[in-house]
Parts: C-alpha cells; structure tokens; sequence
C-alpha cells in the first residue's frame, strides 16, 4: 500500500511540475483544453488557491497577446457577476504580491476595439476593489 501511495505522489509531483512549466503564454492559452479553460474551471470548485492562480496569470505571462488577455478577462467578468466567486477573489487579492497586483492592474487596463461596455465596467469595479484592498 506504502508503495502505491509513494508512486501516486511522485506522479502528482511530476504532474504538477510540468503544468507549471508552460513555455510562454501561447502554450498557456491555446490548445483543447486550453490550460486558461482549466484554470477557469478549477474555480467552480470554490478552492482560494484556484482563484489565486487565475488571478496569477497576469505575472506568469508578459509576453500574452491581446486576445490572450481578453480571454482572461472574460474569466475575471464571469467569476465577478457570481456573488459568492466575487468574495473568494476579493479575499484571494490579499495573498498577491505588490508585482502581481501591478501585472493584474496592466490587464484590467488593457482595451481591445470589440469590448463591450459591461465588459470594461465590470473590469473596472474589480479594479477598483483591488485598489481598496491594496
């Protein structure tokens, strides 16, 4: 039994070094399931660290494309309009660093032709609650 649970952790380990190894954000944000979507679906689990690590995504990928970031954004807008997502990303900012709410700050900025009105609304509302707890 020992033996099992040693092999299953180590293949948990791997697994997670590798998802943590994403060359760029292309990589991150292409593909069926894109690793975006998957993170974006961890959060139906309600965990802190699954919001923490869509919240993270602005500092883990300086090179993102527009359309990259718009769809991170749709996940932002999403989770927000969900009262009790809204909670868990509020208390989920506090565990940011200075760096990654700067990161998160530029991709809540960031405006493409297409964006609709709520879109850039409710991008700003949770901005402005980032700056409220920071």
């Amino acid at each position: 039994m020992a033996k099992y649970l040693t092999i299953i952790t180590y293949s948990l380990c791997a697994l997670l070094f590798l998802v943590g190894c994403k060359g760029g954000a292309e990589d991150f944000f292409e593909g069926r399931p894109s690793e975006m979507s998957l993170v974006h679906n961890r959060i139906i689990e309600g965990s802190q660290d699954s919001m923490i690590e869509l919240l993270k995504v602005p500092s883990r990928f300086p090179d993102a494309t527009d359309d990259n970031i718009s769809d991170w954004q749709n996940s932002i807008v999403a989770w927000w309009q969900v009262p009790e997502k809204r909670n868990l990303m509020i208390t989920s900012y506090k565990k940011l660093t200075r760096n990654e709410v700067s990161q998160l700050n530029n991709w809540f900025e960031t405006r493409n032709s297409s964006m609709s009105d709520i879109k850039i609304k409710t991008l700003r509302e949770t901005k402005d609650s980032i700056d409220q707890i920071h």
